[in-house]
């Protein structure tokens, strides 16, 4: 929300959706939401955290499992580099901020909750280059730099938010640090 304040910008309202739009655009959210959150955490901070903290250590298994989590991501979209670059760093970022999550607290459902609040309020406050007739209203944003607006993939891969997910993922790892919470504690090898 705070980006919107950074970045020039207007509010628009998309057309009134008919009843089969509005169905279908509010099945996407609530798939958005509750969903895919699920299957990605499971995924990506379950099994894949899990078996590369097993074989090769936590460092690589924090990292190899949020680098794996920005890829996935890549099909999100047209593959132009500078977009594709945008949400491979972005996702990779929140997938590491994810990661760090289950491993400070020890269970998928902190994540999970992380994950779905996410998604619900980067779909809720939609901020992009290009107007979307699938919601009801969308901040469109008049910059024309890939790294205000975050190119195709809209705001969430801006520049900005990118430095966001890093540093609350800091935070993170210093708060658990300070509540003497080490890396070498984490157990990432079992779904929890």
């Amino acid at each position: 929300m705070a980006i919107w304040l950074l970045t020039p910008g207007h509010f628009i309202a998309a057309p009134a959706l008919n009843l089969f739009e509005f169905a279908r655009t509010l099945a996407g959210f609530i798939t958005a939401v509750l969903v895919t959150p699920l299957i990605e955490e499971l995924a990506f901070r379950g099994v894949i955290l899990a078996r590369l903290s097993a074989n090769y250590g936590a460092r690589v298994g924090l990292w190899g499992s949020a680098l794996l989590f920005g890829a996935s991501h890549l099909l999100n979209g047209r593959f132009q580099w500078q977009n594709a670059l945008l949400i491979l760093l972005a996702g990779t970022a929140i997938g590491l901020l994810l990661a760090l999550v289950r491993a400070t607290t020890g269970t998928l459902w902190a994540s999970y909750l992380v994950h779905a609040t996410f998604n619900g309020l980067t779909s809720l406050l939609m901020a992009q280059a290009t107007p979307a007739n699938d919601w009801p209203w969308t901040y469109l944003l008049t910059s024309h730099s890939l790294l205000l607006t975050g190119g195709e993939y809209g705001i969430n891969t801006a520049l900005a938010s990118l430095v966001a997910y890093l540093l609350t993922a800091g935070l993170v790892f210093s708060r658990a640090k300070r509540h003497g919470w080490t890396l070498a504690q984490a157990e990432l090898t079992r779904i929890q």
